[in-house]
């Protein structure tokens, strides 16, 4: 449009993917063991993508192009059992520790996933008890919640990416500037859960004694106490450069000198891992537990030559 400054996109997709694996109860006899391995479950990804890219200034020496990429998505569980082996929810993701049997994530047919599975978290008590809520709306602790109170307590997976693209020039200079973000999601920071005050004599986080000081025991359960805004917009990288163009080509063309920052800071309200390492793919997805290492602030200085 506009004679070519300005351009667009758009793409939907409809994404399916099959023959999920899975542990099923395996009917006996025919089979030896109670269990087995197989390919029966099915995903469903709905979603667009949409480029838009334009020439905001170009006049005489200056000029400023600028890139915006938008995604929003939605993904589901299809189906989880066929005419021989069903099953009514499957758990994924165990919380850990010793008989653990807490899960971060309950699918059932039709379940959008990244869906977290918990207690809604009531507050805590003068005694430092995590507090949840029962299925009529008591307040009890999380350590004597019953399963049956367990309820979806939010998702893990954005409903918007966007990454913005800047290259601006002028004369012989040039210089591009690239932000990436992702919102519309929570993360469980399974981090700060396993870092109160009741850790005993090993170190903790700074919020066990700010944001957690009352909070002693809370049962080792999934609660919403520990769900944050996972809302982030990154400035990823920015490229300054410079090209000298000699007179007498004979030998040389051309030389670029540019010097580039990478990963250079998240604006972000989350209190943990930096929220751009958190996995946004898969069935378990969001729940930060330690495993991202954090990413370098890198400076590079470079040329490139032409002969």
């Amino acid at each position: 449009m506009f004679h070519n400054r300005l351009r667009a996109s758009i793409d939907l997709y409809d994404r399916r993917s099959p023959d999920l694996l899975y542990n099923y109860t395996a009917p006996q006899p025919p089979f030896i063991h109670s269990s087995i391995l197989v390919n029966v479950g099915e995903t469903e990804n709905l979603g667009a993508e949409l480029s838009l890219d334009g020439d905001i200034i170009s006049k005489g020496d200056f000029t400023w192009t600028s890139g915006i990429n938008a995604s929003v998505g939605y993904s589901k569980i299809k189906t989880l059992s066929n005419q021989i082996y069903g099953a009514s929810y499957i758990d994924m993701l165990g919380t850990g520790g010793l008989g653990q049997t807490s899960y971060y994530y309950r699918y059932t047919e039709g379940s959008r996933i990244g869906t977290l599975y918990g207690y809604e978290a009531a507050g805590v008590n003068e005694y430092g008890d995590m507090m949840v809520y029962d299925n009529d709306g008591n307040v009890i602790t999380a350590a004597s919640a019953n399963a049956a109170y367990k309820r979806y307590i939010g998702n893990t997976i954005p409903s918007l990416f966007l990454s913005w693209n800047n290259t601006l020039r002028y004369k012989n200079f040039d210089m591009n500037i690239f932000m990436n973000g992702a919102f519309g999601h929570v993360i469980y920071n399974s981090r700060r859960a396993g870092n109160l005050q009741s850790s005993g004599n090993a170190n903790v986080f700074r919020t066990a004694y700010t944001v957690d000081k009352d909070v002693r025991e809370y049962g080792g359960v999934v609660t919403s106490y520990f769900l944050e805004k996972g809302d982030f917009m990154k400035l990823q990288n920015v490229s300054l450069g410079y090209t000298f163009a000699p007179k007498n080509k004979d030998i040389l063309q051309s030389l670029r000198v540019f010097v580039t920052a990478s990963d250079i800071y998240t604006f972000t309200g989350y209190s943990g891992t930096d929220p751009a390492l958190l996995s946004t793919n898969g069935l378990t997805p969001g729940v930060d537990n330690g495993s991202g290492y954090p990413e370098t602030r890198v400076f590079t200085l470079g040329a490139t030559v032409t002969f």
